[in-house]
């Protein structure tokens, strides 16, 4: 089963990967794709459908709720995160690939100048 965990969270890091990858090659660097957004939604949209462009996804839920599980969740440790907010969590972009795995993913600026983005995965919703 650890075997299985672990293959999987190593092709979604592949994935994730080469989609990103294909996003800069069409969109340019990341720092320049939230130049006209001026909310976190617009930006968190922006970076959750260039991203997953490049995917395969089966259910694409922006950023309503329904593609995030419920369920406890275990941080990389394998320990049991208590609070499982995420479902909830407001503004994320939320997607469920092929492979059932799913993906919240959101990004940040400062004055629309590029922070850092957010990718959580659920190898098991």
């Amino acid at each position: 089963m650890k075997k299985e965990k672990v293959a999987k969270v190593k092709k979604i890091y592949q994935n994730l990967e080469d989609a990103y990858g294909r996003a800069v090659a069409v969109y340019g660097p990341l720092s320049e794709w939230f130049t006209n957004d001026t909310t976190y939604a617009a930006q968190t949209t922006r970076f959750g459908e260039r991203l997953t462009e490049f995917m395969k996804v089966s259910k694409n839920c922006a950023i309503a709720s329904g593609c995030w599980s419920t369920s406890p969740l275990l941080d990389v440790g394998g320990d049991e995160i208590e609070d499982n907010s995420y479902q909830a969590y407001s503004g994320a972009y939320f997607v469920i690939l092929a492979d059932g795995t799913a993906l919240l993913l959101d990004a940040w600026t400062n004055n629309n100048v590029f922070q850092f983005a957010r990718i959580r995965v659920d190898i098991d919703s």
